[in-house]
């Protein structure tokens, strides 16, 4: 029997669980083998989720700014499917500049519920099964840390409780920083980690705290996203899978003793990022 059972897939089950028969093959003789002091690291948007969340949740956002979310948009993915990446995220960090941190808790709960973002059953079933085997799960995304870990509270966290697995530790949970500015004093995300109100999103605690322009490092993304794989994972831990989508995850799955690459054939609508 395969590792994923659809019958625990909930309202996502209309989607195929299946892998690939060589994927299948390869991934069960993986989970059959030594996973102890394991760690596995998910990429999120196009991986864990079918199609793009940040972007979902960047909409709403710059909806806020005025009438202009989708010029905004097509400049930000114009950039982006440039050779100046870099510049699409220097540019999504001053769209977010001066909003406080609670507002990407309210609006990537009010994507989640408008644009259709949803989970893809094959990967979260993957982290699931992980899971039960003792095998510390993390996410290492390029889209913003806060929206990231609402979503996962949101929407990943009763999908693998729902699969026999249990909610991510939000420390493991990591993507794209901004330092902050709390009542005039800067604050990083490193600096918060023990700060579990901060962590949960809770309103109360992050509406003190102002988005910046500046990004906090290592930025989450190309090697950026190896770098947090080698401060994150343990010295006694052992760096055991990788899953992403991109050529932004290919430093992460570099790292790891299985990597995997994720394809996904979109059978119901992706997020919807096109509507204003």
């Amino acid at each position: 029997m395969s590792f994923i059972d659809p019958m625990h897939l909930g309202t996502t089950s209309s989607y195929p669980p299946a892998w690939d028969e060589e994927t299948d093959e390869r991934l069960q003789a993986f989970l059959a083998g030594d996973l102890s002091d394991g760690v596995a690291a998910f990429d999120f948007d196009n991986t864990l989720v079918m199609g793009d969340a940040g972007e979902a949740v960047m909409l709403e956002v710059m909806a806020r700014r005025g009438n202009h979310a989708e010029q905004m948009m097509r400049w930000y993915r114009e950039l982006l499917t440039s050779a100046h990446t870099g510049s699409a995220y220097g540019y999504i960090s001053r769209v977010f500049s001066g909003h406080q941190v609670a507002e990407f808790t309210e609006l990537s709960q009010t994507a989640f519920a408008r644009r259709g973002i949803v989970f893809h059953p094959a990967v979260v079933g993957l982290m699931a099964t992980l899971q039960q085997r003792g095998v510390r799960c993390m996410i290492v995304s390029a889209t913003n840390v806060w929206v990231v870990r609402t979503l996962v509270q949101v929407g990943l966290d009763p999908l693998l409780k729902a699969m026999g697995g249990r909610p991510l530790d939000l420390l493991d949970v990591h993507g794209m920083r901004l330092m902050m500015r709390d009542r005039g004093e800067w604050v990083r995300d490193e600096d918060l980690r023990n700060d579990d109100a901060y962590l949960r999103g809770d309103p109360i605690r992050t509406r003190s705290l102002i988005v910046t322009e500046v990004m906090e490092e290592p930025a989450c993304t190309y090697e950026g996203k190896a770098a947090v794989v080698r401060r994150y994972v343990g010295e006694h831990e052992r760096f055991l899978l990788a899953a992403g989508d991109s050529a932004n995850d290919e430093a992460m799955l570099a790292l790891a003793e299985f990597p995997l690459w994720v394809t996904h054939r979109f059978t119901q609508p992706r997020p919807d990022t096109d509507r204003g």
